[in-house]
């Protein structure tokens, strides 16, 4: 709950502050049609049921009736990322979540998050995340192990 109250906090301050700076000019009017957003959430539909599995780029091409080179082109406009950075995004997140919760030791999360490689799943992780799973675990469980004995005001 503190940490909700301090995110909230910080949205008040940010929200009251002078300094800020459009991202994008004033015309700007992003466009996806109806249509696009459709076929977009379609595909993290499955990607979402299907993340525990080598996901093949073909397979989500066909879900919207593309190529693959036209799905590729269309997800990289919809997302900003390439589909393996995308799904290896996913991946890596819901990894995290079952560092945070499972006491699945990390091989098992890393083939439980579709990885087929140790290796690839600990650099992934490592690019994405800045610290290998174990250290993550790690200092989730110092930080909660610390909130434990902190005192509340």
């Amino acid at each position: 709950m503190e940490r909700v109250l301090q995110f909230l906090s910080i949205l008040v301050i940010l929200a009251g502050s002078e300094d800020c700076k459009p991202i994008a000019s004033p015309s700007f009017a992003a466009d996806t049609s109806l249509y696009d957003q459709e076929r977009m959430d379609r595909v993290f539909q499955f990607l979402n049921s299907q993340l525990g599995r080598a996901v093949r780029l073909a397979e989500a091409a066909r879900i919207v009736n593309l190529s693959e080179g036209a799905f590729s082109r269309f997800f990289r406009l919809h997302t900003g990322k390439t589909f393996p950075e995308f799904v290896n995004e996913l991946r890596i997140g819901h990894a995290s979540s079952l560092l945070m919760e499972d006491n699945l030791n990390v091989t098992e999360v890393a083939f439980k998050c579709g990885f087929t490689n140790l290796s690839n799943f600990n650099r992934q992780f490592l690019k994405l995340k800045g610290l290998s799973p174990r250290e993550f675990r790690l200092q989730l469980q110092q930080r909660l192990h610390q909130s434990r004995f902190v005192p509340l005001p």
